[in-house]
């Protein structure tokens, strides 16, 4: 295969497969800022959206341009692949600091979940409904977070530590057939949309749950209303 056409196959997978960090990262600050504006923030633009949307394409196409920025367009191969001899150091070096952003992202993730559950005993009445309401999508996000860090980073660090075992292989063969081996991004393709529609599931029959017990102890259409959608800290 020509090196030309890998690398157009190869960099928009690439830039995808960065994406997953970007908005994994995106996701946390678009939550921390509704955090930090619980007042208003429902009532707030689509600016912020339309921002980080922005910031997470430019910085994966960034972050993927550095890591095949020494590519060998001269080069022929028989599998395509973006972690070449050219290219492996700086796929080692990306691979480790998506990984280390990742266990920030996950710090992050926390320690916005836990400042979310103090501002939910707050008794302005706007702000703790939004309060809730981002403890709900926190909770949401919980699993598929936890499940996309694992997966992910198993990966990452698969082939950042490529680079230090290529001499265990006799040649070039070997070492492809080890690096097309511990490619299970299509594993977590296949499972994070099972595990997203589970999970949705599993919220819907909550919110249900919930309506129904709240009908059944309230008499008064309003006294349901203001129940469920003011004090459901569930």
């Amino acid at each position: 295969m020509s090196a030309v056409v890998c690398y157009l196959l190869r960099f928009p997978a690439l830039v995808c497969f960065s994406s997953h960090l970007t908005i994994h990262l995106c996701v946390v600050i678009e939550r921390a800022i509704a955090l930090r504006y619980l007042s208003s923030y429902e009532s707030s633009k689509s600016t912020l959206g339309f921002a980080l949307v922005a910031f997470s394409v430019i910085s994966s196409t960034g972050l993927s341009a550095y890591c095949m920025k020494n590519y060998d367009f001269t080069a022929r191969t028989f599998y395509c692949t973006a972690a070449t001899k050219s290219t492996m150091y700086d796929v080692s070096t990306t691979s480790y600091f998506i990984v280390v952003v990742e266990a920030i992202i996950i710090l992050l993730f926390g320690y916005v979940y836990y400042l979310n559950l103090r501002k939910s005993v707050i008794y302005d009445l706007r702000s703790k409904y939004q309060a809730i309401e981002n403890l709900t999508v926190l909770r949401l996000l919980m699993p598929m977070v936890l499940f996309h860090f694992f997966l992910f980073s198993c990966f990452v660090l698969l082939y950042a530590t490529a680079s230090s075992i290529r001499y265990l292989f006799s040649n070039d063969s070997a070492f492809i057939a080890y690096l097309a081996a511990i490619y299970i991004i299509p594993i977590y393709t296949a499972c994070a949309p099972l595990l997203m529609g589970w999970i949705l599931r599993q919220h819907r029959l909550s919110r249900n749950q919930a309506l129904i017990r709240i009908s059944s102890e309230k008499k008064n259409d309003n006294d349901i209303y203001f129940s469920n959608y003011a004090w459901n800290t569930k």
